[in-house]
């Protein structure tokens, strides 16, 4: 099933929300194919949490264990590519960008994959003068 926009990047509508790997398997929005793409206002950066469902402290893994790939995140504008890591923590800050947009692709299918949200907040840089 495709996702029910068309391919290409979606245009997040808000500076603030929340992605859901659930929504990600039924929609197939958020694919390599058709990214989330989160675009704040001129000078607004834009911080990225996970909140992982599928943690817990018996299943946590060590510092030097691999990482368990949940999506991707990408600043094109500065050639940043950031793996969205589970399994290590309930509550996670993911990346703070230094500009917008910012591109988040989820890889979220199957019956067995983890349960999870991506939360996303825009917020301005504060200058000091």
């Amino acid at each position: 099933m495709g996702c029910v926009q068309s391919p290409g990047p979606i245009k997040v509508g808000s500076k603030s929300g929340i992605l859901s790997s659930m929504s990600a398997t039924e929609s197939n929005c958020g694919s390599t194919t058709s990214p989330w793409l989160i675009e704040g206002t001129s000078g607004q950066r834009v911080n990225v949490t996970l909140l992982d469902f599928g943690y817990s402290v018996d299943s946590r893994q060590t510092p030097t264990a691999a990482c368990i790939p949940y999506g991707y995140l990408s600043e094109r504008r500065l050639g940043v590519n950031k793996t969205i890591c589970g399994g290590n923590s309930r509550q996670q800050v993911i990346y703070t960008s230094t500009t917008s947009p910012v591109e988040v692709t989820l890889k979220a299918t199957g019956s067995d994959a983890p349960h999870f949200l991506v939360k996303f907040q825009g917020k301005f840089a504060h200058l000091l003068v």
